[in-house]
C-alpha cells in the first residue's frame, strides 16, 4: 500500500461483524442492505493507510510520548497517592527488628 498523507480526508468503517470467506478466512466488517463493508479492504474504506501511517510513521513518537509523558504522569500521580510515612516507618521497622544470635 502506498501511503499518502496529502488526501484531503479518510474514510473508515467500523466493523461489527465477522464473516468466514469460501477460504475460511475471517472478513471484518459491516454489513449493509446493499453488501458488506470490510474494514481491511482498501477499496471499502482507509483503515490500512490510517493504520500505516500511524505506527509506521509515527512510532518512534509514540514510543517516546508514551514514556516521557503518559508514564511519567502515571508515575508522579501514583508516588503522590502513597502514604510515604507509613513506608517509611514500615522499612524502618523492618530495618530495626533484631535479629536472632546464635550463641
Amino acid at each position: 500500500a502506498v501511503v499518502s498523507t496529502q488526501s484531503t480526508g479518510y474514510s473508515v468503517i467500523g466493523g461489527d461483524t465477522k464473516l468466514y470467506d469460501e477460504d475460511g478466512h475471517i472478513r471484518i466488517g459491516r454489513q449493509y442492505p446493499w453488501g458488506f463493508a470490510e474494514v481491511h479492504d482498501e477499496g471499502h474504506c482507509d483503515y490500512v493507510t490510517l493504520h500505516d501511517i500511524i505506527l509506521k510513521s509515527c512510532i518512534e513518537d509514540l514510543i517516546e510520548y508514551t514514556d516521557s509523558t503518559l508514564y511519567e504522569n502515571y508515575r508522579t500521580d501514583h508516588l503522590r497517592s502513597l502514604d510515604l510515612n507509613s513506608s517509611i516507618d514500615l522499612s524502618l521497622s523492618i530495618m530495626a527488628s533484631p535479629v536472632s544470635e546464635k550463641e
